[in-house]
């Protein structure tokens, strides 16, 4: 699973580490080609426990928290302008416990809810063709260039009288662009972000709060085994996100870089069908399960790697019926055998034959 999915849990845990969260998210394979009509329904749970960082302007300090996190998602690859596009829809479910100090004093929350649903278009704009799974069966991926917009919506648990909370109250729009070259079994990623966001007007207490955007860059460096499996370095940078309270800007701007690693390998419960059975491909995205610190989604490139896989189950299949047509035959020819057999001998004694 999709990775992505579990980290938008995380993501909206308190106020002030909403954007951190967006801005270190790693993504490898965010634009790959998958056939068109392909759809994925995910599901997954991340935990997390630890200290939070707040904003400067907030008298919070030594917060300790304890979040669980479950999360359902959809994903659909369609045809935008003759070109692979994909629709996905991220609903986080929080559950949240900790302490901290706030003006000095002791300060304890517990809470659940949905977190900010999440939404995201995204268009591969050159070397990604909307094809069906018959035709992706002849797809080599050379570059890729594709773009997203991923808003998230504040449609979950917030309460200004409170200092932590799921929801942030604001919303918050992403747009990034993203190239991918595939080199052999290599695949090269790029990608440039900017989370920009609208002002909370009910900030604690009714402040009004507002931030400025955050910048990332990711790069990708992937290998793609003939099983399906694939393995990525993954590295991001970010910066910017200052704030402002009531008109008073922050000395709060952030800056940080990650670096992580994914080992993805494919799971399909599917029965080939006709169409299926034919398709397969090299370059292929996959349906994963994600062996790291919970990067970026894959769910949207599952469709190739779930057809090859369905081909190779074909061909072993074609197989099979093939060595049980040729075990068939050599059973009825030893029967043969023996009834020529056994028809000689009769023939020999009717005959009165003695030899």
């Amino acid at each position: 699973m999709h990775p992505l999915y579990l980290k938008a849990a995380a993501g909206g845990l308190a106020v002030g580490t909403l954007a951190v969260a967006q801005a270190q998210e790693i993504e490898p394979r965010a634009y790959s080609n998958a056939p068109i009509g392909v759809n994925f329904a995910i599901a997954g749970y991340a935990y997390t426990q630890g200290a939070v960082p707040f904003d400067a302007s907030l008298p919070v300090k030594n917060a300790q928290l304890k979040t669980s996190n479950a999360v359902l998602a959809y994903a659909r690859v369609f045809d935008v302008w003759g070109q692979s596009g994909k629709f996905d829809a991220i609903v986080p479910y929080t559950g949240l416990s900790g302490t901290a100090e706030v003006a000095g004093q002791p300060f304890e929350r517990n809470v659940t809810g949905f977190a900010d649903p999440r939404f995201r278009l995204s268009v591969n704009l050159y070397g990604a063709p909307a094809l069906t799974l018959r035709e992706f069966r002849n797809f080599e991926q050379d570059l890729i260039i594709g773009a997203s917009l991923q808003v998230s919506v504040p449609a979950s648990q917030y309460d200004s009288s409170r200092v932590v909370n799921i929801g942030t109250n604001r919303w918050s729009f992403r747009p990034e662009v993203g190239i991918s070259k595939a080199v052999g079994p290599w695949t090269l990623e790029f990608q440039a972000a900017a989370t920009l966001f609208t002002d909370n007007r009910d900030f604690y207490g009714g402040h009004t709060r507002s931030q400025d955007p955050i910048y990332s860059l990711q790069g990708h460096v992937i290998y793609g085994f003939r099983s399906g499996v694939w393995a990525s370095l993954d590295a991001t940078t970010f910066a910017g996100g200052r704030t402002t309270l009531n008109g008073v800007r922050g000395d709060d701007r952030q800056q940080n870089w990650r670096v992580g690693g994914t080992l993805a390998f494919l799971r399909t419960f599917a029965t080939p069908s006709k169409s299926t059975r034919a398709a397969g491909c090299r370059h292929a995205p996959t349906i994963t399960t994600i062996l790291s610190e919970l990067p970026g989604s894959t769910a949207g490139a599952a469709g190739c790697d779930a057809a090859a896989r369905l081909a190779r189950r074909a061909l072993r299949d074609r197989t099979s019926d093939r060595l049980g047509e040729l075990a068939g035959a050599r059973r009825a020819a030893r029967r043969a055998r023996r009834d020529r057999k056994r028809a000689r001998r009769s023939w020999y004694r009717g005959a009165g034959y003695r030899g």
